[in-house]
């Protein structure tokens, strides 16, 4: 495992027009070396969205708990979530999965309906609503136009006590909304 200085320094590569080092933004991965150059990569990798060997992607969620006439199982999009990044590199389908893969998000909804009012809402948790998550499926992330501000609180890199912060201006990748609003 490398230190973050030693990272850092790997990542920087010299301009091939002024030589001035830059530090490395994205990187493609290709299933085989290529020999010619209209071979397509497999994935790219951006590097702030990489962290703890995993990999920020958008992801569809569903809750776990049980279904009863009052309740039915929530669906929800994320941004925030961290697939393996192994997993991510070999386009493993959600639903091969398992819980060591990503990292978990709580239904909103449950915690919502906590009956234990008296905590904060990121501390609710009881045998009635501490429901775990499943991914029912992810994708490459894709900036989105004009971007809202970034929530550390339902990140789990932030919460893990990293920062995130760009690491580039990355102006090749698109910035498409994938979420229709209305």
């Amino acid at each position: 495992m490398l230190s973050p200085q030693n990272r850092q320094d790997f990542f920087m590569r010299p301009c091939k027009d002024c030589n001035k080092k830059s530090l490395v933004s994205s990187f493609f991965l290709y299933k085989q070396e290529p020999n010619y150059s209209n071979i397509e990569p497999t994935v790219e990798i951006i590097c702030h969205l990489e962290w703890n060997n995993h990999y920020r992607v958008f992801a569809q969620w569903k809750c776990q708990r049980p279904r009863d006439p009052k309740h039915h199982q929530h669906e929800w999009r994320s941004s925030y979530t961290w697939v393996s990044l192994g997993n991510f590199i070999d386009k493993t389908p959600a639903k091969d999965l398992n819980k060591k893969n990503f990292y978990m998000q709580k239904c909103h909804e449950c915690r919502e309906e906590c009956e234990d009012k008296n905590k904060h809402k990121k501390h609710r948790g009881c045998k009635k609503c501490n429901h775990d998550s499943i991914i029912l499926n992810y994708d490459q992330l894709v900036q989105s136009a004009g971007g809202k501000p970034h929530k550390r609180w339902l990140c789990a890199k932030c919460k893990g006590g990293a920062i995130c912060t760009r690491t580039d201006n990355n102006y090749r990748v698109p910035r498409v909304r994938k979420i229709k609003l209305f």
